[in-house]
């Protein structure tokens, strides 16, 4: 039997080289950055849960600091059927308090309520155009999440969480625990390498989304926070950039919901982040600018104009979308579109992202929201 126990011994040893091998070229693998525009206005999460939900983890006064310390802008917190008062904190980033509201259909974010509906409202079909009457927003909480989707009407709907993080970790583990197993090996080795393999593209929320083309419906991509992880680590999953302020504007808690509720925002995949990029999609006509959650008639803009973000380390590709359907791509950092039809447009920013040990995949990385050239 003594063959039996060198032989183990040797495979043994070769596992841990394989795999001293492997953590090695994990942590030399490296993650692509957003090159910072100084001119870029505000970024934030959306969609954070403290332990003030059932099921969060850790204490609101945490969460801000781990906010303070990433240095965002504002956190939007969500929790789960109660919209605790809150003090705004001394100095960090602005609160925005919401809620997360559950209901028969699945769940769903309001923006601009003080109060909770009560659990009959909740369950109600009228419970969307409750919140409209109120002046509040009602967002659908990851549409298409495995066990959490949103089974609703979608008429109602102010918009859709076209990314979120914790979505793509479910979808996922959906699709079989060996599709988590490297990423899940590779977190202590490097953690945003690790994430970044989560990233993926929502097909069914975006499909949800391009069939309202309404451009003031919007589409907002979140975290969903409870604390499983690092607060820090996932604020940067996925975080949303308002348009710029003037210089003079003070960004307050109505500023940010105003801005959200316009469509005046994009997200970015922020575990790329290097700074705040630079993005900008306009439709341009002789007098005037039009920005996403506008609607422009034929003869008041002539063209569509895309400037993409630099990012450092990978290729990326400009990708314009009319009612959901690719029009126009370019790899050049701007994109000039004159062939205009009427049409709800939006734009993503695909990017070349590294696998954990070789090659790389495309996804997303950047989310725009819509402009609609009448009929």
């Amino acid at each position: 039997m003594g063959w039996i126990a060198w032989a183990l011994r040797r495979l043994l040893l070769v596992v841990v080289l394989v795999s001293a091998a492997a953590a090695i070229r994990v942590r030399t693998r490296d993650m692509p950055r957003f090159r910072a525009d100084p001119a870029a206005g505000p970024r934030g999460v959306f969609h954070i849960h403290s332990d003030a939900s059932h099921d969060g983890r850790v204490t609101y006064d945490e969460l801000v600091a781990a906010g303070r310390q990433l240095g965002v802008a504002f956190l939007v917190f969500t929790e789960h059927n109660r919209r605790p008062d809150r003090l705004q904190p001394e100095t960090g980033p602005v609160i925005v308090s919401g809620t997360e509201l559950s209901t028969a259909s699945g769940h769903l974010i309001q923006l601009g309520l003080d109060s909770v509906p009560n659990k009959a409202m909740r369950d109600s079909t009228g419970l969307t155009d409750f919140l409209h009457e109120q002046g509040a927003l009602a967002i659908a909480s990851h549409p298409e999440s495995p066990g959490r989707a949103w089974a609703g009407s979608d008429a109602g709907l102010d918009g859709f969480e076209i990314a979120s993080s914790s979505a793509d970790l479910r979808f996922r583990i959906r699709d079989g625990y060996h599709h988590i197993a490297g990423p899940l090996a590779a977190y202590p080795v490097h953690r945003e390498l690790a994430l970044a393999q989560l990233y993926r593209r929502d097909e069914a929320a975006l499909r949800r989304w391009d069939a309202r083309t309404d451009p003031e419906v919007i589409g907002a991509c979140g975290t969903d926070t409870h604390g499983w992880i690092e607060p820090r680590l996932q604020y940067r999953t996925w975080q949303v950039v308002l348009d710029p302020l003037p210089a003079s504007d003070r960004l307050t808690p109505d500023q940010i919901v105003g801005r959200l509720s316009e469509g005046r925002f994009f997200c970015i995949a922020s575990l790329l982040d290097g700074g705040t990029p630079r993005f900008r999609f306009t439709a341009e006509g002789p007098n005037r600018t039009f920005y996403p959650g506008m609607e422009v008639s034929p003869d008041s803009a002539a063209t569509l104009e895309i400037v993409a973000p630099v990012l450092d380390g990978t290729a990326t590709e400009i990708v314009l979308l009319r009612d959901g359907s690719p029009v126009a791509r370019a790899a050049a950092p701007t994109l000039t579109y004159d062939a205009l039809e009427p049409g709800t447009y939006r734009v993503e920013i695909v990017a070349r992202l590294p696998r954990l040990l070789w090659g790389h995949f495309e996804a997303p990385i950047l989310y725009s929201n819509r402009i609609r050239v009448q009929p």
